[in-house]
C-alpha cells in the first residue's frame, strides 16, 4: 500500500507518494507526527498527512567560553584542573554534550534562576556542577564545584550571577 500526503517542512509543503519518496526528499533524520484523514471506508482510502521537522544538526554547536576575571583568572578552567583526569573528562564531555544539544533539560541540564543554568555531572560517587549562562549564542562557563548538599547553595548561584553581570558589562577579560 502506498502512502500519499504532504509534508510541511519549516513552512514549505512537499507532496510525496510513499515512504521511500518521503525519505529521499528529507533524508534519514526525521521526527514524524502522523495524522490520518479517513476519506472512505477501506484502508486504502486513508490519506496520511505527515508534518516533519529535521532534527537539530550535530554540526551546530554553541561555543563554550570560560569566564575570565578582570585579573585574568579563569575559575572554571582552574577548578577543572584540580579534578583527576577521568573526572575532568566526564565534566568536559557533559559540557560538550550541552554545546551540541542546547537547548536541553534534565537530567543533563537544569535551570537554577534567571539566566543561570547548571551542567550536571556524576563523577564517581560525587556530583559536579558547572554553572553557565547562554548569552548571544555563547555558553559562558561561570562557576564549577563539587556539590555537597541536595540543594545548590544560593551563594554558588549568586557568584555565577555576579560573574555573568561582570561579563555582560565588560568588566571581565
Amino acid at each position: 500500500m502506498g502512502v500519499n500526503g504532504f509534508a510541511d517542512v519549516h513552512g514549505v509543503c512537499a507532496h510525496f507518494d510513499g515512504q521511500r519518496d518521503l525519505a529521499k526528499h528529507v533524508g534519514a533524520h526525521l521526527e514524524l507526527n502522523v495524522g490520518v484523514a479517513a476519506v472512505g471506508h477501506s484502508h486504502a482510502d486513508k490519506k496520511y498527512f505527515i508534518r516533519y521537522t529535521e532534527k537539530m544538526s550535530s554540526s551546530r554547536k554553541i561555543p563554550a567560553i570560560f569566564y575570565r576575571s578582570a585579573l585574568g583568572s579563569e575559575p572554571v578552567r582552574e577548578w577543572l584542573k584540580t579534578l583527576d583526569k577521568a573526572d575532568r573528562q566526564t565534566v568536559g564531555e557533559d559540557i560538550a554534550y550541552v554545546q551540541y544539544k542546547w537547548p536541553i533539560g534534565k537530567p543533563r541540564v537544569d535551570h537554577l534562576r534567571g539566566p543561570i543554568w547548571e551542567v550536571r555531572s556524576k563523577i564517581g560517587n560525587r556530583i559536579a556542577r558547572v554553572l553557565f549562562a547562554v548569552e548571544e549564542s555563547e555558553m559562558i562557563l561561570l562557576h564549577g564545584f563539587i556539590k555537597k548538599t541536595q540543594q545548590t547553595n544560593p551563594a554558588d548561584i549568586e557568584l555565577a550571577t555576579k560573574r555573568l553581570k561582570e561579563w555582560i558589562n565588560g568588566q571581565s577579560n
